[in-house]
């Protein structure tokens, strides 16, 4: 048999979907002509589809390295590299592709999703555009399309072009699995469930399907099934940081701390987590520090912060010097307690140290379950002459002092869930013998609650201290789930929080109270965008 009648039978059978057949045929042919370009580029092609990208990279580069003038090569070297992350090589390999073929609309397409993967939506979007100009129906520039614009906050427009790539190829599951998503985000939850769920009948081993689906039931409030779309999206992609850590969100609301905890570790490999550092020192395993030098760092909001700040007098036990790095508005609340040798902001040089821990993996250190967290407070307070400040601007004042904050952070991915649009506030004008105090910083409806006298001194909150001072003279702090709930928390000031159906994992579920702030009382919706029946149950509280 001729070397070229044998690259035909390899090629017939690659076609054919015969991998197995076609890698040994093509094998075969490299024994003949180990520099044979065309079976050197199709045996790294299977590579990459089997899963062996390491072994694919090696045979495409070997083939371009013999003939350079094939754009083909060179996307499919792209795709390789793509498949082991190696992504600014890979957008290199799609460049070389277009630039032996400028109108190659596969070669933008990869870019396009690549410039995508990488963070870079705007780019992504242009190219992909470019691509689509020249094959208007190439689904899978649609579907690119439709995440690069999910990713710059126009779900409508994703939402029109997954379904456009839905319309050319019916039986694109991970279209189809896009699209949940794209709708999720819209809060169309019916819709994004039911998309979700054609992903996975036409791929069930389709993890981010599921991942998805977890999503749409998590905000429909329907917690079992969404935990056991986790398990299976786990199941499916064992070695998936985002499968993980949904899964341990899920397991931490129901209680369930040993193996949520565990779980919850894994967002630290996520590619889409992004902690403002990332020390490359040991890894704290809760041993004895033996005077070592360890740095505690923040990873997530403020409130994350204030609420592991209790485990920060646990650590001093074990010996050895403590640096904290968090957002600069905390470093005055922080620095009073004694046990931090050492605070500074997230831009600044790390301090030196031998270990390192994240703020929020202190629980899993301390091996936390429900029955040891440590809840006594307070564990923060108000600095003494700040709170004087107050102290005597309230003076003589004999109603009660509430203080009111009904938004969280708008870029917070569960904002809509969490804040009140404040005109549903306005019943809270019928209580009488309440001084309504404002403690809501930054937010965009420029602190106006209609038909509530609401004193606004919040300009004069330089940091978490000063709002800690102001906290210190009132009576109450109804708030919705932002940093102020944990502030209040921590420092024992009596706090009603307001919690959507879908909370966050630390308010568990179906409890009034908090194991994590023992002076909290929570007022839950009872259907998902209601805020009727919590806010009616306050107002009652209120009452009596």
């Amino acid at each position: 048999m001729t070397i070229q009648h044998a690259m035909e039978l390899a090629v017939a059978q690659h076609r054919a979907g015969n991998l197995a057949a076609a890698e040994a045929a093509y094998s075969q042919v490299l024994q003949q002509n180990p520099e044979y370009p065309d079976a050197l580029h199709l045996l790294g092609v299977i590579y990459t589809s089997v899963g062996k990208p390491v072994m694919a990279v090696d045979l495409i580069g070997k083939a371009i390295a013999l003939h350079r003038g094939h754009a083909i090569y060179y996307l499919n070297l792209g795709c390789a590299l793509d498949s082991l992350g190696r992504l600014d090589e890979s957008i290199n390999a799609y460049q070389a592709a277009l630039a032996l073929k400028p109108d190659y609309a596969q070669a933008l397409c990869n870019l396009g999703n690549a410039y995508g993967k990488k963070g870079q939506p705007t780019q992504a979007i242009f190219v992909l555009r470019r691509a689509l100009a020249i094959q208007p129906d190439l689904p899978e520039a649609l579907n690119n399309l439709g995440n690069a614009l999910q990713a710059m906050g126009d779900p409508d427009q994703a939402i029109a072009a997954l379904r456009r790539a839905i319309t050319v190829r019916p039986d694109y599951a991970e279209a189809h699995s896009n699209l949940g998503k794209a709708l999720m985000h819209k809060r169309l939850l019916s819709e994004a469930v039911a998309s979700s769920r054609r992903a996975i009948e036409l791929r069930p081993d389709l993890s981010e399907a599921y991942n998805n689906l977890g999503n749409a039931l998590f905000l429909q409030g329907e917690i079992p099934q969404a935990t056991n779309a986790f398990r299976q999206a786990v199941a499916q992609a064992h070695h998936s940081p985002l499968a993980h850590f949904n899964l341990g969100l899920m397991l931490l609301l129901g209680g369930d701390f040993q193996n949520g905890l565990a779980e919850y570790e894994w967002r630290l490999r996520a590619p889409e987590f992004t902690p403002p550092v990332r020390p490359t020192t040991p890894r704290w395993d809760g041993s004895d520090l033996a005077g070592r030098r360890i740095l505690l760092h923040a990873e997530q909001g403020l409130g994350d912060c204030i609420q592991f700040a209790r485990y920060i007098p646990l650590v001093k036990e074990r010996g050895g010097r403590i640096a904290v790095v968090c957002d600069g508005v905390l470093h005055r609340l922080l620095s009073q307690l004694t046990e931090i040798d050492t605070i500074s902001a997230p831009h600044q040089p790390l301090p030196a140290h031998d270990v390192q821990c994240p703020l929020p993996s202190l629980p899993y250190v301390f091996k936390t379950d429900l029955h040891s967290i440590p809840a006594k407070v307070p564990y923060l307070s108000a600095d003494m002459k700040l709170s004087e400040v107050w102290r005597d601007r309230l003076a003589g004042e004999t109603r009660r002092k509430i203080g009111l904050v009904w938004a969280g952070r708008a870029s917070h991915p569960n904002d809509r869930e969490r804040s009140i649009p404040p005109a549903l506030l306005a019943p809270l004008q019928q209580i009488e013998g309440i001084r309504w105090i404002s403690l809501q910083k930054d937010n965009p409806s420029g602190q106006i609650v209609p038909g509530l006298d609401l004193s606004d001194w919040t300009g004069e909150l330089t940091d978490l201290a000063d709002a800690a001072a102001l906290m210190s003279q009132l009576d109450l702090v109804i708030t919705v789930d932002t940093a102020a709930a944990h502030l209040a928390g921590a420092t024992g000031k009596p706090v009603w929080m307001l919690l959507p159906t879908a909370p966050d994992w630390r308010w568990m579920l179906n409890r009034a109270d908090s194991p994590w702030y023992p002076t909290m009382r929570i007022f839950r919706q009872s259907q998902g965008g209601d805020w009727t029946v919590p806010l009616g149950n306050i107002l009652e509280a209120l009452k009596t």
